[in-house]
């Protein structure tokens, strides 16, 4: 079954390859496979929702049902959303994709980022939340706004978040932006990872604390955390990437790094590349880019989905890593 723990000692990561290719679910859902977002249903069935865009493109959420043992074996699909763009006027209106999935006692709780698009800047996102009472197949949003998103003093855009739930509070690391950059009049954001706390899951206390900070003025976003508890200490995998040509670039577009914390709040970070020597990337699906990463523990090993290139447009990706004891051989 799913656990929160891991072993403290270095993980290497051995690519697995696409799991989930792109699939035209409707006419008119045919583009991205993006931000997957695991849940484990039982011990055999593990449900990965995730969002795909239609021909006006506004991200929907979808999800499919893999085997445990072997991701790669589809069980299921949801031929429907399980989660539509909000209407006119609201935080989600252009869009919605998955960032979080947590069981509520009966109740299964989606974290998702909602998108508008605006006519000063290309968009803006906040952090909203759905509740599912049937098992995660359909959702409903607990609140027509967002709960997590610009305040008195994190004026623009939050995305991505990871969400705990312990027995004594509710943690959250999550994207917020810091600025709109103009390069040569097209504004770009910068985003790093703060954390906030809450003791219900639906107040967040956003006290500005960064988790994860920029490496320097050329990199534009950390994002998309996901933590694992190692007893008393905390890993976090996030994707980062530059400024500039980072759509096309290897050397510039998303890359996945980790950091260790004592606390869950203040953390070590690392760039070094997670995957392990002889796993090369694919040619054409994530040679340039590996983004979004969200891992869980199965068992004895730990199961790590992420995007390639495009940002989604080559599917959902899976790497692996044996769970061992530390100063075992």
């Amino acid at each position: 079954m799913q656990q929160n723990t891991l072993p403290a000692a270095a993980i290497s990561w051995r690519r697995a390859g696409v799991i989930l290719p792109p699939f035209a679910v409707q006419s008119g859902w045919d583009s991205h496979c993006q931000m997957p977002t695991p849940l484990l249903l039982d011990n055999d069935i593990l449900r990965i929702y995730y969002c795909t865009r239609d021909q006006r493109n506004r991200s929907h959420v979808f999800f499919a049902d893999v085997a445990v043992d072997a991701p790669a074996r589809v069980i299921a699909r949801s031929e429907k959303p399980c989660l539509l763009p909000g209407p006119a006027g609201y935080f989600d209106a252009a869009g919605v994709m998955p960032t979080s999935v947590i069981r509520v006692d009966s109740e299964i709780w989606m974290y998702f980022i909602g998108w508008t698009v605006r006519a000063d800047v290309p968009y803006h996102n906040a952090i909203g939340l759905a509740v599912s009472r049937d098992g995660g197949a359909t959702f409903e949003r607990r609140f027509a706004g967002p709960v997590v998103g610009s305040t008195a003093t994190e004026p623009l855009f939050c995305s991505t978040a990871d969400v705990v739930r312990t027995s004594e509070r509710w943690r959250m690391w999550y994207a917020s932006t810091t600025e709109w950059r103009d390069l040569n009049g097209k504004l770009e954001p910068r985003y790093h990872l703060k954390y906030a706390e809450s003791a219900d899951g639906m107040a967040w206390r956003q006290q500005g604390r960064v988790a994860v900070d920029y490496r320097d003025e050329d990199e534009a976003a950390v994002a998309r955390a996901t933590v694992l508890r190692d007893g008393a200490s905390f890993q976090m995998w996030f994707c980062h990437r530059d400024l500039v040509e980072y759509r096309d670039d290897a050397t510039r577009a998303y890359r996945i790094g980790s950091a260790m914390s004592d606390d869950g709040m203040n953390w070590r970070r690392s760039d070094a590349g997670i995957f392990a020597s002889g796993t090369p990337p694919l040619r054409g699906i994530d040679d340039v880019m590996q983004a979004y990463p969200s891992v869980l523990r199965i068992r004895d090993r730990l199961l790590m989905f992420y995007n390639g290139n495009g940002f989604g447009q080559t599917g959902i990706l899976m790497a692996t890593a044996p769970v061992t004891v530390e100063g075992a051989g």
